[in-house]
């Protein structure tokens, strides 16, 4: 099962530009957790209505993919909400499973 994952730049809560630095440590974070991922060339633009502004939002994002086993999705769910949208000051990360987008949403904006 392929996994693709977006880093909205738009959706976020301060700056949409990110260090370079962040992304080779959510690279490494991938690498050793599931030993391999795919980046797609270029970026993804994407529009959406951001749900707090109520604004038309445009924004650029890589596209990451892993290969991994149902069993181990609850580990990135919890790996992108818990390290990646923190590291990236997300207020979430659009995940793709078997072609159902749902949002992760940033363990520390999280009311549970």
């Amino acid at each position: 099962m392929a996994e693709a994952i977006r880093k909205s730049k738009s959706y976020c809560l301060k700056s949409p530009k990110h260090p370079l630095d962040h992304f080779w440590r959510f690279e490494e974070q991938l690498r050793r957790r599931f030993g391999a991922f795919s980046l797609a060339t270029g970026l993804v633009r994407g529009v959406y209505t951001d749900p707090d502004t109520h604004r038309l939002v445009s924004d650029m994002s890589r596209e990451y993919t892993i290969a991994l086993s149902e069993d181990r999705l609850d580990e990135l769910r919890r790996m992108l909400a818990e390290e990646v949208a923190p590291l990236f000051v997300q207020k979430c990360i659009y995940l793709s499973v078997g072609g159902q987008a749902e949002l992760v949403i940033n363990a520390n904006l999280r009311d549970d």
